[in-house]
């Protein structure tokens, strides 16, 4: 049994979301149909590479320096633009914050590969319309998840970018 068959058995979990969940799935639904690949298409993926996890937080910059040590790094979120002021381009960028602030946090840098949940406010696909990008989906409550047609591209986690990306990674 995968781990996406065992989700599906939580029962009596209920999510509540910042956003209400009609303007969520309506962002996911519109996802859908933009055409980008999904996680699923990346060829090199995480298999056997050491993987820095980068979330903003007080001892990021007391570590900076050795980001660039690893094989390859996923910033989360609003640590993307902090992490490239300082000289570290990390290979992927997990974004899932459905709200439109989010953009102001995220510059596009034509050296990261972005992983975009397809929760995402549509301001940030637009925004980054010229970037790579590869479409996952953010897994909620069992009802909620119902509105993902694509199974294999549903991410687990918590309520926090810094938890998917854990489980991502």
């Amino acid at each position: 049994m995968d781990r996406m068959e065992n989700l599906t058995k939580i029962e009596g979990v209920h999510i509540s979301t910042a956003l209400p969940d009609h303007v969520l799935k309506r962002n996911i639904l519109d996802a859908s149909k933009s055409h980008i690949p999904p996680i699923s298409n990346l060829s090199d993926w995480r298999e056997g590479r050491s993987i820095a996890l980068i979330g903003g937080g007080p001892s990021l910059s007391s570590h900076l320096d050795t980001l660039n040590k690893y094989d390859y790094s996923i910033v989360c979120g609003s640590a993307h633009n902090y992490v490239i002021s300082q000289g570290v381009i990390p290979k992927y960028c997990l974004i899932c914050d459905p709200d439109p602030i989010m953009c102001e946090y995220i510059n596009p840098h034509r050296g990261v590969i972005y992983l975009i949940a397809s929760q995402c406010a549509p301001e940030m696909f637009n925004k980054l319309r010229n970037s790579r990008r590869y479409l996952w989906h953010s897994v909620g409550d069992v009802e909620f998840n119902k509105v993902f047609k694509d199974k294999e591209n549903m991410v687990p986690g918590g309520c926090t970018v810094g938890t998917r990306a854990v489980l991502i990674s």
